[in-house]
């Protein structure tokens, strides 16, 4: 990458590194992760020796996920005062709906978690639970084949109510494994 190729255009393994601002941000995002979770998997009771310990393999892949962390920050800082990088965050155009998915993704698994109702759905000799997890399902599918897809609402929702229904009789019935909510 020569000094004047200041522009970071993708994740491409060709196109060169990211901006050194993005990386030191990521680099300090992914520490402090790793030491949340190094925190909680030291809390993790120990029921015999330390080599069966439940929260020995999250410790070790946390601890070398800092290690990546640290060296990622520590190159992207060496990046910045050499000059080979822009000071600019040059942030992607699709990072908008990055972040609103995020949100919705996050308020999807908030409502499993605090919506709960259960009803029977009896057709012939096929019977089938309806949870919280169908509706809401439905919905948030619905809501992202719309961002993401086609804006045409009812292919989202038919493919939407196509699947979730595919995914709740499978888990159910084939599986035996009950839905969320």
């Amino acid at each position: 990458m020569s000094n004047t190729d200041k522009h970071y255009v993708s994740e491409d393994e060709s196109a060169g590194y990211a901006s050194p601002v993005l990386d030191i941000i990521a680099a300090f995002s992914i520490s402090a992760l790793s030491i949340w979770i190094m925190i909680e998997s030291i809390s993790l009771k120990v029921p015999g020796a330390l080599t069966t310990a439940p929260g020995l393999l999250p410790f070790i892949t946390a601890g070398m996920l800092l290690i990546m962390a640290i060296v990622l920050g520590i190159a992207a800082m060496r990046r910045q005062r050499s000059g080979l990088g822009s000071a600019t965050l040059d942030i992607p155009g699709e990072l908008p709906r990055t972040i609103l998915l995020i949100l919705i993704l996050v308020v999807y698994v908030s409502a499993l978690g605090v919506l709960e109702f259960s009803s029977d759905l009896e057709l012939g000799s096929f019977n089938m639970q309806i949870t919280a997890f169908e509706p809401i399902s439905i919905v948030v599918l619905t809501t992202i084949l719309r961002i993401f897809w086609t804006s045409i609402l009812w292919h989202c929702l038919l493919v939407s109510i196509l699947w979730i229904s595919f995914l709740s009789f499978t888990f159910q019935s084939l599986m035996k494994i009950p839905m969320p909510g």
